[in-house]
């Protein structure tokens, strides 16, 4: 052991340049090792810290008259699927993501006539960018009345057992390029309708009928935070789609939470 270290002593004090590239290589070595680790700890830090810019493109990524083809490669494989019982060329395709879910419901040609985003998180706040209305419309942070003041319509429903949920409906025509836009309230996400069950007035649990000048509506409208937002394709009447429910149906996913 002596003689192998009395001849490595030898090699190196014969040519002092040996020993200089043995320490280049060992720092360029250490260099890299370093860098791998740091980016091991940046892919990690974005997948913690960053990963909602991730979704939030996502979400802007696709729109109705797309092919569901692409929704399956931006979103996955769909956790639920449900083809409609009047118009068998219709089916509805339900995916869950971490924080949100996505609706969209195709033809059978594959071409996707409505396209639907729930948030279910306070935190998660995608923007919706653009859309037809050319509204600023955030999940979790716009509320109805903030979107618009006068929706063509208000699709508003509070049920015992089945699904409750709060729609603004808008369709301004050819500046919208006739697609119709529905901001509003979903009850999929536990807890349902979250800190928005404070902003429901006693009157709602009786009415059938709102309308924008009733003094109930107009409260709720300032204080109720949208978690959905709604699409459809160009020049589709929504009375074609009107079996499925805007946004994801609870009732149908509750077995997949």
């Amino acid at each position: 052991m002596q003689n192998i270290s009395k001849k490595i002593f030898q090699i190196f004090e014969n040519s002092p340049i040996k020993i200089i590239l043995v320490i280049v290589v060992f720092f360029i070595s250490s260099f890299f090792t370093i860098l791998q680790g740091s980016s091991f700890v940046s892919k990690v830090i974005k997948e913690k810290l960053y990963w909602r810019n991730t979704e939030y493109s996502k979400i802007n990524s696709v729109r109705p008259g797309m092919n569901i083809d692409y929704f399956n490669e931006v979103f996955g494989v769909a956790n639920y699927k449900k083809i409609s019982e009047k118009n068998q060329y219709l089916t509805i395709h339900t995916f869950k993501e971490r924080d949100y879910w996505v609706q969209a419901v195709a033809s059978n040609s594959g071409t996707v006539l409505l396209y639907t985003v729930t948030s279910c998180s306070e935190k998660f706040k995608p923007n919706i960018n653009p859309n037809p209305i050319q509204s600023n419309i955030t999940l979790q942070k716009s509320t109805l009345s903030q979107i618009g003041t006068e929706p063509q319509s208000l699709n508003y429903f509070i049920g015992n057992t089945a699904n409750t949920y709060f729609y603004d409906e808008y369709f301004l025509g050819n500046p919208s390029f006739y697609e119709r836009v529905f901001v509003g309230i979903n009850d999929v996400c536990p807890p349902y309708l979250g800190t928005n069950d404070l902003f429901i007035p006693d009157e709602f649990t009786i009415k059938k009928d709102y309308k924008l000048v009733d003094p109930s509506v107009i409260e709720f409208r300032k204080k109720a935070v949208i978690n959905t937002y709604a699409e459809t394709a160009p020049f589709v009447e929504f009375n074609n789609l009107s079996e499925f429910q805007i946004g994801v149906d609870r009732i149908d996913v509750r077995n997949t939470f």
